[in-house]
């Protein structure tokens, strides 16, 4: 009797580790979204209509990150090694947070905006136009309201239209996707 609940506590914590390793490789796929050249934004109402849901599977993914790693911290530190302990696991459990936040918000709307997704329009509010941005991010546009730092900017945008952005600027992106974002093809300011 005592065999069978192991196996059923194995098995069920094997379940929950893949299930928090795939809904984390999905928090990711913005960046390789990003890696092939394409951008995605999530849209302003589905940040706010997601927010709680955000930050219920950022909590989940952490408890699971602390669960994993403690699993796997065998013996007792020694207090240098317990310095490192206290580092490692505040990374865990950023990343992780990170992570499944980033699942809700992009990472699962991103892939059924690249299968199902039509053609659809946002509009978001200018923050600032007038920053020259960095090598992975050149001529961005933040925007207002948006939570995250990895969404709060559009790259790329023409410097010639960027000109005539000021804050609070209205302006309107297209591309495929769905109420919750889209992989951006056009921009341009609203009148």
């Amino acid at each position: 009797m005592q065999n069978y609940y192991a196996a059923r506590r194995y098995s069920l914590e094997w379940w929950w580790a893949v299930i928090n390793i795939v809904i984390m490789l999905i928090g990711c796929s913005f960046i390789f979204v990003k890696i092939f050249g394409y951008q995605y934004i999530p849209t302003k109402e589905w940040m706010a209509l997601s927010s709680g849901a955000a930050t219920a599977v950022g909590i989940e993914t952490a408890v699971f990150g602390v669960w994993a790693t403690k699993k796997n911290v065998k013996d007792p530190p020694r207090f240098a090694q317990a310095v490192k302990v206290v580092f490692v696991f505040a990374f865990v459990i950023l990343s992780c947070l990170f992570l499944g936040r980033a699942f809700v918000f992009s990472g699962a709307p991103l892939i059924v905006a690249a299968i199902a997704g039509g053609d659809v329009e946002a509009q978001y509010v200018v923050k600032d136009a007038s920053s020259w941005g960095d090598g992975k991010c050149r001529n961005p546009v933040y925007l207002e309201d948006m939570k995250g730092i990895f969404w709060d900017r559009l790259c790329f945008f023409p410097q010639d239209l960027r000109v005539e952005l000021d804050p609070g600027s209205k302006i309107a992106v297209t591309g495929k996707g769905t109420f919750a974002g889209l992989f951006v093809e056009r921009a341009g300011r609203m009148q």
